[in-house]
């Protein structure tokens, strides 16, 4: 775990909460219990940091646990149950730290896998939106262009008519794997359902945008040859000097003029200046 990445703010926080829970398991002494109290701290690291922080966490909260015994006087009538429910009281602690990193984990994945696509492995349709939309923030802020490319598998239907639905799916992974290795690493890919796919290019200019979909698009024709399959792709371009209205709305642009590729023979890429 790199200590240098958690927030100070939320380091101080967890300290000061495990030493208020000390003192006042302190001063209430064994009237009151506030062992289960501890819990809170161990949750909130594990839950925020991980599992080492959770773990390191139910340590302090044990050894807190037993200074306050020892300080207050601990009521049983021999030192060795009082390690045993320090013991115990650890125990505790490690596995709350062990079941709520397995529930942030799941809760992890499960949010990976809403906005991924299944089949291609790359991001789907609501992680597109969602990172248009921040771009588009980003660009009200601080006034750079970025470029948005829809693309369209052309005879996509008459390879699944003639190979089989087999032979779709490998063709689909195909192109989402040439897209997602062509990129920059700033840049951001989604099949958006069916044959259709999206690419947005953050903080990128008209001309460099071509650029960049003119060699995606090579490398997409020459991964289909190589695989003989007759497909082509017609892509429309969409270049955003100002800020578009929406996600849904720059979207639609490239769309349109993906449309106007296909209606003039498919194959090709129109791009447009907006």
């Amino acid at each position: 775990m790199n200590f240098s990445r958690i927030p100070s703010v939320a380091v101080l926080t967890t300290l000061a909460l495990l030493i208020a829970i000390a003192v006042a398991d302190d001063v209430t002494g064994d009237q009151v219990t506030l062992s289960v109290l501890y819990m809170f701290p161990v949750i909130i690291a594990t839950w925020a940091f991980g599992v080492e922080a959770g773990l390191i966490v139910s340590v302090a909260s044990a050894t807190l646990i037993a200074v306050v015994g020892f300080h207050s006087g601990h009521p049983f009538s021999h030192a060795g149950y009082f390690l045993i429910n320090v013991a115990s009281a650890l125990f505790s602690f490690v596995l709350v730290t062990v079941l709520a990193s397995r529930l942030r984990r799941a809760l992890d994945r499960e949010r990976t896998l809403a906005r991924t696509d299944f089949l291609t492995g790359i991001a789907n349709r609501t992680a597109f939106y969602e990172v248009v939309g921040r771009e588009i923030e980003r660009q009200r802020r601080y006034q750079r262009p970025f470029g948005l490319a829809y693309i369209d598998c052309d005879n996509f239907k008459a390879v699944n008519d003639s190979l089989g639905h087999h032979a779709g799916d490998d063709l689909l992974r195909s192109i989402g794997a040439v897209l997602g290795a062509g990129l920059r690493r700033t840049d951001f890919v989604a099949r958006l359902g069916g044959d259709e796919f999206a690419v947005l290019l953050p903080e990128t200019d008209a001309q460099q945008a071509q650029s960049v979909m003119q060699t995606l698009h090579t490398a997409l024709i020459r991964a289909m040859a190589e695989r003989h399959w007759t497909v082509g792709f017609s892509v429309g371009l969409a270049s955003f000097a100002r800020i578009p209205e929406s996600a849904d709305a720059a979207l639609r642009v490239a769309d349109g003029l993906m449309y106007q590729v296909k209606s003039d023979g498919k194959g090709k890429m129109l791009q447009q200046v907006y």
